[in-house]
């Protein structure tokens, strides 16, 4: 009589722990993801239901909606757009990107992911397209249009344009490393203004020198308008360093930096390639090559 007892005792005390765990994970679900889309995500000519979360840095993004960002590909796994201010951060450890996950890569990197990895960088959550087939190829394999607008805007409600005029601003701006050209997406703030009329008046041409297993650095021979933050660099990103220095990533590190740009026509392995052997040479002109 006593172990049908414990036996029962036991089984009421396991299932009280089951529906407790249950509705513990039920609830932060729901309190993480939102209990509906609330926007919509337009990856090239398709779209996509989302969720933005609950969040500051949520909440800045939709301030800004409607909005349309040319995002350029990285790793074949994701689409991302630098963009000209800082948005509220809460940078957790990510171990696993699902496909579909909105992200802040730093203070102004925005991420749209379309493939599923683990990864080791830190990223504040934004959202969620909660229906991913046919995201893959829609992203495609290089710059396409994104749109973010609230869930059912107005009809005559326009996107934002701002981020393609920038594109076009940064067309004037030539890049060599070595003797190859290299894309490069360009912020748009003062360091980067500067960088256009001392290139406007000569072609800029800097000896960079490895340095730490991650990146070649080079002394432009003027100090530039900085705005350092602390940052966690990806490879392809450029930067400045000290105010006089530029810094080009084929690795990481973290360090305070001006953000410059990124190069966006070459994954991890051909940057390694191109600045991990040898010393090399940064050309930056105005104007198309030729001009």
């Amino acid at each position: 009589m006593k172990r049908i007892i414990s036996s029962r005792r036991m089984h009421i005390l396991m299932t009280g722990i089951l529906m407790v765990f249950l509705f513990t994970a039920v609830f932060s679900a729901a309190a993480f993801a939102g209990t509906k889309p609330n926007a919509t995500v337009k990856i090239g000519k398709k779209a996509f239901d989302a969720v933005l979360y609950d969040n500051e840095t949520a909440r800045a993004l939709q301030e800004k909606m409607p909005v349309k960002y040319r995002m350029s590909d990285l790793n074949g796994n994701e689409k991302y757009k630098y963009l000209n201010e800082d948005l509220p951060m809460s940078e957790k450890k990510i171990k696993r990107i699902k496909a579909g996950d909105i992200m802040l890569y730093g203070s102004d990197c925005l991420v749209v992911f379309y493939k599923s990895f683990n990864t080791t960088y830190e990223y504040t959550r934004i959202g969620r397209i909660t229906e991913t087939k046919g995201l893959k190829k829609a992203a495609g394999k290089g710059k396409v249009t994104v749109r973010f607008m609230s869930k059912d805007p107005a009809p005559d409600e326009p996107a934002v344009d701002k981020p393609e005029e920038e594109e076009q601003m940064n067309q004037n701006l030539t890049v060599f490393i070595n003797d190859q050209e290299v894309s490069v997406s360009w912020l748009e703030n003062d360091a980067v203004a500067r960088i256009r009329e001392l290139a406007g008046e000569k072609p800029i041409e800097i000896k960079m020198s490895r340095y730490g297993g991650f990146e070649q650095v080079g002394a432009i021979g003027t100090d530039l308008p900085r705005n350092d933050l602390r940052i966690t660099t990806l490879p392809g990103d450029i930067v400045l360093y000290s105010g006089n220095q530029i810094v080009m990533f084929y690795g990481s590190n973290t360090w305070a930096y001006t953000k410059l740009g990124h190069i966006t026509n070459m994954d991890q392995s051909g940057l390694e390639e191109l600045l991990g052997k040898t010393d090399v040479t940064l050309k930056i002109s105005v104007g198309p090559q030729g001009e």
